[in-house]
């Protein structure tokens, strides 16, 4: 339905993204987190906009308060589209600045002595916490487990394994199972404990925690008999985590 004066914002780092530009009717505008291009695009911990032999900043990697490379590229997106709409650059990284994340969901609650805590309590499911721990990246105390779905674990239990420094199993339903996989994902060495209150996980994630590290409350699992549900299990961790002194 685009006409020619219409514009298309596309993932230039996306295969299938790319394949619309032979069919689109307008002009194409690419953005990119891993490459230089005619567009928008991340240089080093810059978010830039190339248009011809003009390069312009539009707003620094620090001035965006979400975690995780595919929020830089939801980033990059909305840059885009905001600057076809005629938005200047100091305002776009005004709004960066301003912006919160949704609670709850790779939610930064705070930084002490160093150290990360983030909420994502309504990752109930595998594939939301191998999400998170990919956004973070490294140096991770994961807080997992719960009441049990029936869910295959054994992804999450590699990709615990592989990216956690420490995991800290909460009691539920799944912990069994969850101790199987991580154990069969080769990280049975990283298990601090099955803890049955998430005072004594935050407690210990605390006490193993230090500088540079995040301590993730990802649990890939419902909240049910701990909890009445993620979101109670998300407002006592903030409650906890606010709580800790130096």
């Amino acid at each position: 339905n685009q006409k020619p004066a219409d514009w298309l914002v596309l993932n230039a780092d996306q295969k299938s993204a790319r394949e619309f530009a032979a069919n689109a009717p307008g002009h194409v505008m690419w953005f990119s987190r891993t490459q230089r291009i005619e567009g928008t695009y991340l240089l080093d911990d810059d978010i830039v906009q190339q248009s011809g032999q003009q390069t312009t900043l539009i707003a620094s990697r620090k001035d965006v308060q979400l975690l995780g490379d595919h929020n830089i590229e939801n980033v990059l997106a909305a840059a885009s589209l905001s600057l076809l709409a005629g938005v200047a650059p100091e305002q776009i990284r005004a709004a960066l600045k301003a912006f919160a994340p949704v609670p709850h969901r790779l939610e930064l609650i705070r930084e002490l002595n160093g150290v990360r805590y983030v909420n994502d309590t309504t990752s109930t499911a595998p594939a939301a916490t191998i999400a998170a721990l990919k956004a973070i990246g490294a140096n991770i105390i994961l807080i997992i487990g719960g009441a049990d779905k029936g869910l295959d674990f054994e992804a999450l239990g590699r990709s615990a394994s592989m990216r956690a420094k420490h995991i800290v199993m909460l009691d539920g339903e799944a912990y069994y199972r969850l101790d199987d996989m991580i154990r069969y994902g080769g990280g049975g060495g990283k298990i601090a404990g099955r803890f049955y209150s998430l005072v004594d996980a935050v407690y210990k994630s605390y006490e193993l925690a230090q500088p540079g590290d995040t301590v993730l409350l990802s649990p890939g699992c419902a909240s049910f008999g701990m909890f009445k549900n993620e979101f109670e299990r998300g407002e006592q961790f903030r409650e906890i985590v606010n709580g800790l002194s130096t």
